[in-house]
């Protein structure tokens, strides 16, 4: 059987999208997986993701168990050394972006050991958030791609929270929100341009993300890593172009 992995916060959306992903790919096995960027904090009571994740893999054949891995190294890197210099220059907040990013990266290291073919996601496209506009996820659909894996998006044209939580009971799950809130969570004011969005991500992100899994498949330390951010900051610096449409 193939393996697959799903990105995987403990909310509706990654639940009812590891649930359907599971059933669309029953030739795949399935690893939940949500990544710590010591950021969590607990916004419900009902236990996290790994309860509702134990949930799901006592109850569907083909999901093989959930695990939590922290990415604070990587999430430093890619989002945080980058975070002011990215708003000053594009004019917006990259950092749910750039975890996103992030996240991608980490899986795709993560396939060189594990042999991940799929990777499913519970983007929904009527949330607006940055790293779910259909530029983003066209950007993050090759990377993955070229990368082996396939981008999997069972909720992608889910239009209300309510139809989550519907499919969901109609699942024979609660339909109840097991997500950890993240402290970086939409620090954004308003929603920049879609076009501005894209090449950030095409122009910005996605280079870095494929240099980051060349460089740490090679050194496999993260210093190397930030370093590479640093002097590209460094050298974005001295340009001083701002990013406009």
């Amino acid at each position: 059987m193939s393996k697959g992995i799903v990105l995987f916060s403990g909310g509706r959306d990654s639940t009812l999208a590891a649930y359907l992903a599971t059933q669309k790919n029953p030739e795949t096995n399935w690893d939940l997986v949500t990544y710590d960027n010591h950021n969590l904090m607990e916004g419900n009571k009902l236990g996290g993701p790994k309860q509702i994740g134990n949930e799901l893999s006592d109850s569907v054949a083909n999901i093989s168990g959930h695990e939590t891995i922290p990415f604070f190294h990587l999430f430093r890197s890619l989002v945080v050394l980058r975070s002011e210099l990215n708003i000053q220059q594009y004019g917006f907040s990259t950092m749910c972006l750039d975890c996103r990013g992030a996240m991608y990266v980490k899986s795709v290291l993560s396939s060189d050991e594990k042999g991940y073919t799929k990777l499913a996601d519970g983007a929904r496209k009527s949330q607006r958030y940055t790293e779910q506009l259909p530029g983003s996820i066209e950007e993050f659909t090759g990377f993955l791609g070229n990368n082996g894996i396939e981008l999997i998006i069972p909720v992608y044209n889910i239009n209300k929270m309510q139809e989550v939580s519907e499919h969901l009971r109609n699942a024979g799950f609660s339909g109840k929100n097991y997500e950890l809130q993240c402290l970086w969570k939409r620090n954004m004011a308003k929603l920049p341009d879609e076009d501005i969005i894209k090449r950030y991500v095409g122009e910005e992100l996605v280079p870095l993300m494929y240099e980051s899994v060349n460089l740490l498949r090679k050194k496999g330390t993260n210093p190397e890593l930030e370093n590479l951010v640093i002097s590209n900051n460094i050298k974005r610096r001295e340009k001083a172009t701002p990013f406009n449409s």
